[in-house]
């Protein structure tokens, strides 16, 4: 079983560093999809829930917790580190909380279904 270092204060190797850089890459990927394509949507503004829709099964989606750092996808659940649906929805917020081009509203949340969306403005 592999062990997560940020649970043990251990200094991460090069392949954990390589592997945490991937996983921003992917989670900046969404963000700049969810430009085009809604697939971040607010699902509780309350307790802070967001779904975000997985890319390769358009039916599935994944609830993901910003202010605790979870979410309920198989990568986080099986390593316990931010997984890129975790730091894309992080993303998304800071762009729409200090966008300098158009204000706080850049990212705008819209409804949609039974949720809201978060989209590019």
């Amino acid at each position: 079983m592999k062990l997560n270092w940020f649970k043990y204060n251990q200094k991460p190797s090069n392949e954990d560093l390589l592997n945490i850089l991937k996983r921003i890459e992917r989670a900046y990927n969404l963000v700049e999809l969810n430009k085009q394509e809604q697939i971040i949507f607010e699902k509780d503004r309350q307790q802070q829930l967001f779904d975000v829709q997985s890319i390769k099964d358009k039916s599935k989606s994944y609830e993901v917790n910003p202010d605790i750092k979870t979410c309920t996808c198989p990568d986080f659940n099986f390593r316990l580190l931010k997984c890129k649906h975790i730091i894309a929805v992080e993303l998304v917020s800071l762009l729409s909380s200090s966008s300098p081009q158009t204000g706080p509203q850049s990212l705008s949340v819209s409804p949609a279904s039974s949720s809201s969306s978060i989209i590019a403005a």
